[in-house]
């Protein structure tokens, strides 16, 4: 008899295994999507490329599926007869940078509603995360202090000061939209952190330094953080002694080698700093908290 389900999981696993070798983990610049995380030494890590993120092919298919969402949105407003750009006049997607290109990030669209332009952010909750979004008094300024302290970046660095801040629930696609205003004293200070885990060659302290700490269990840096286990640490530029962010404001986010570049104005390429060198010497053992 034959059997009445055929599972082809391989097909399953080709596809998880396709997306997550589709680009390089590494990024360039550190995000104004993750700045406003509670713990420094985290995105310290992260913008040294200490370690590979822990996200597999189903994980970054659910990010992807976010960002398609952004088109939904855009589509939606249009025909609800609103005008929304997506891109600059050079086809480009609006992109803000900072501290000499080590800082940055790309806004989702800007939104003409009547005379008044607004920057505009979409985002997907699940439905107990667009409960909670929904049921606060104070929106997604204490539900989700991340997204909104990336709101209050991009309005500091574009100069747009109201932001549209859309939310789609996709249990159900109820939808939450709130209007977030500029907050000047939040945005300085998320520059003065940005700019202090981006320059600053020591590491900053973490959010804990307790191993039970809820926040730290599920990190992907625990072992590193709590253990000083090194043994998983990449090799690149940026885990090396010799490494460096360059501060010049004419370099757009570069990075220099202090054994190998010699000449004024040498840098690593983005490549380059991946693919780090012989003389690599580890960083992290000697700074860490």
């Amino acid at each position: 008899m034959k059997p009445y389900l055929t599972l082809r999981n391989d097909l399953k696993s080709a596809i998880f295994d396709s997306i997550k070798n589709s680009k390089p983990w590494q990024r360039a610049h550190l995000g104004a999507s993750g700045i406003g995380g509670e713990c420094a030494l985290k995105l310290w890590l992260s913008f040294h490329w200490a370690l590979e993120p822990d996200f597999g092919g189903r994980i970054l298919r659910l990010f992807r599926r976010g960002h398609k969402e952004e088109d939904s949105f855009v589509t939606d407003l249009r025909e609800a007869g609103y005008r929304v750009e997506t891109h600059a006049e050079d086809g480009k997607q609006y992109r803000f940078s900072e501290l000499n290109g080590h800082f940055g990030g790309s806004i989702d669209s800007i939104i003409l509603i009547g005379d008044e332009w607004y920057l505009g952010e979409f985002k997907t909750y699940n439905k107990a995360r667009f409960s909670k979004l929904t049921k606060s008094v104070a929106g997604v300024r204490t539900t989700d202090p991340v997204y909104y302290i990336q709101a209050q970046t991009y309005m500091g660095l574009s100069g747009l000061h109201k932001l549209l801040f859309f939310a789609v629930c996709k249990d159900n696609d109820d939808l939450h939209v709130e209007e977030i205003l500029f907050d000047e004293e939040v945005f300085r200070e998320t520059m003065d952190k940005a700019r202090h885990i981006i320059f600053e060659s020591k590491a900053p302290e973490p959010i804990s330094r307790n191993p039970s700490w809820y926040e730290c269990k599920w990190c992907d840096f625990y072992d590193l953080c709590h253990k000083k286990d090194f043994s998983k640490v990449e090799q690149n530029c940026r885990t090396c002694v010799y490494g460096r962010p360059v501060e010049r404001e004419e370099k757009d986010g570069q990075w220099v080698c202090g054994k190998h570049d010699s000449a004024l104005g040498e840098t690593r390429s983005f490549e380059e700093q991946i693919e780090g060198c012989k003389d690599h010497t580890h960083l992290l053992p000697i700074v860490m908290p």
